[in-house]
């Protein structure tokens, strides 16, 4: 069983150790700040980024943001150890869970982020109610992965293991009992498509950019980001 939370937990423990791959998520950090940005309103409070990996969206938004502080979760020690010998533009600490629960008080926060994590975790729903227990509103970015292409699942060294369209994970979120304030549909950029694939990932964004604009979803997989906060 690969997709019970030991075995996650476990997967990602080593998951870090890929130096290309996180050159790669360095690069797709850069759009994933911006699009965090483009749907949170000013003042903003402090932040805890839940599942924050080696720091990379802390650091593109520290300094930009105007967050008194920041604070990152993380299942993976080997991530962690990354994170905390970064420079940051704002007060920062970083802290292993056991990726269920956040050991602080409710409302601790004023913005908490899931930036593709979703799709990693045994119990979306539990974490998502668990990352708007303590804060008061809630930043999600999933990739839109569920189109006609999608194929029977497969696990594979990514750790995909749940799969939205737009439907479903805003069928996800209010049924947290949560609603969707803004939200925004983006198409990665050339950079991060050209990295591992040169002038034909270049080629594949051009295309998915174009087809965005006329129904793309259907066959493409895009970056889906939303603001969320409790229902009154």
């Amino acid at each position: 069983m690969r997709t019970d939370i030991t075995t996650l937990n476990r997967h990602y423990a080593d998951f870090y150790a890929d130096d290309a791959r996180t050159a790669w998520r360095e690069l797709g950090a850069l759009e994933k700040a911006r699009s965090i940005e483009a749907v949170v309103d000013r003042p903003v409070g402090r932040v805890v980024d839940i599942g924050c990996g080696e720091g990379s969206v802390i650091a593109a938004l520290a300094g930009r943001f105007g967050a008194p502080g920041f604070s990152g979760f993380e299942v993976a020690p080997a991530a962690l150890a990354v994170a905390r010998s970064r420079h940051y533009d704002a007060e920062v600490d970083f802290n292993l869970f056991d990726g269920l629960k956040i050991p602080r008080e409710d409302g601790a926060y004023d913005v908490a982020i899931l930036s593709h994590v979703l799709e990693h975790v045994a119990d979306p729903r539990s974490l998502l109610q668990e990352a708007a227990r303590v804060a008061s509103r809630v930043v999600i970015e999933v990739p839109l992965e569920l189109h006609l292409r999608t194929s029977r699942f497969r696990w594979d060294d990514t750790g995909h293991i749940n799969v939205f369209n737009r439907r479903s994970i805003r069928y996800l979120v209010e049924g947290c009992g949560l609603n969707i304030t803004r939200e925004r549909i983006y198409c990665p950029g050339r950079e991060v498509h050209a990295f591992f694939a040169g002038r034909r990932g270049e080629a594949r964004w051009a295309l998915k950019a174009a087809a965005l604009r006329f129904g793309g979803q259907a066959i493409f997989t895009y970056h889906y980001t939303a603001l969320t906060k409790p229902e009154s």
